[in-house]
């Protein structure tokens, strides 16, 4: 059977959750984060709510912005399952977070795994910052973190596909899937390879997904690779003062084998 080529990663919240559901290192980071900052908080690129419920859990308020319905009917899916004084504490938009329009400023700014690698060109980036400064006032903090570049991964040939994950899945009642800690599920391999571009500094990847070795589809999905240097030239020039780098969400230093890059900055007029 050909495999099916799915062109646009975020459009199933399902998968997403399952890919993502041992990710929680950096949940607890942006609580923390917020929690010493304000009681209201924007977050862009909320995807299905990973971060933004938690944050709603803490006894903070919420607007949580992303550009994919798909995500974002996911995350209504889970605050549904929320408290009421949980639920109440969150607002999800839809917009394109280079064209976000609101009618308040926030103090608090965040916007988790990886949000900013989707800006793929100048453009992008210079407009997606001139609109964040609308949305915030002086001494507001802006948190967000991206990939820490690994050049040996990023010069692997472009046909050399390599195990991203591996995990047993089992399917539940409502015919979801969720992982399992034993063997007894189903095998689920995720392999992905990179064509890497140094010049527009985008890496292409191909997610290739098998469930007991039966190939099941292929999704494309985009990042652009930020260094630390560019980065910290971008925030400057756009009026942000870094007051934390780190490298990992245990608040560890940045250094060259760091997974992260994740810039704790503050708005200055």
């Amino acid at each position: 059977m050909a495999k099916l080529f799915i062109e646009n990663y975020y459009e199933d919240g399902l998968r997403y959750d399952l890919d993502y559901e041992l990710r929680v290192r950096d949940i607890q980071f942006y609580v923390d984060r917020c929690s010493s900052y304000a009681n209201e908080v924007l977050e862009l690129g909320c995807g299905t709510g990973r971060v933004s419920i938690p944050v709603a859990r803490a006894g903070l308020k919420i607007t949580a912005v992303d550009s994919s319905e798909a995500m974002l009917k996911m995350a209504q899916k889970k605050l549904r399952k929320e408290k009421e004084v949980i639920s109440n504490n969150v607002t999800f938009i839809m917009s394109d977070i280079r064209t976000l329009t609101l009618d308040r400023k926030f103090k608090t700014v965040i916007m988790p795994f990886n949000v900013m690698q989707h800006l793929y060109d100048i453009s992008s980036i210079n407009r997606f910052f001139s609109n964040l400064r609308e949305c915030i006032e002086d001494n507001s903090i802006f948190i967000f973190d991206v990939i820490n570049p690994d050049l040996y991964e990023l010069s692997r040939s472009p046909e050399d596909y390599a195990v991203y994950d591996s995990f047993h899945i089992k399917t539940k009642e409502d015919g979801s899937m969720e992982r399992v800690t034993d063997n007894n599920g189903r095998l689920l391999v995720i392999e992905d390879r990179i064509n890497y571009n140094p010049i527009q500094q985008i890496a292409a990847y191909t997610l290739s997904y098998s469930l007991d070795h039966n190939d099941l589809f292929e999704l494309n999905l985009k990042h652009r690779v930020f260094f630390t240097k560019e980065l910290e030239y971008i925030l400057c020039s756009n009026g942000f003062h870094i007051i934390g780098c780190f490298g990992d969400f245990d608040m560890s230093p940045l250094e060259q084998k760091s997974p992260s890059q994740i810039f704790v900055c503050m708005y200055k007029n």
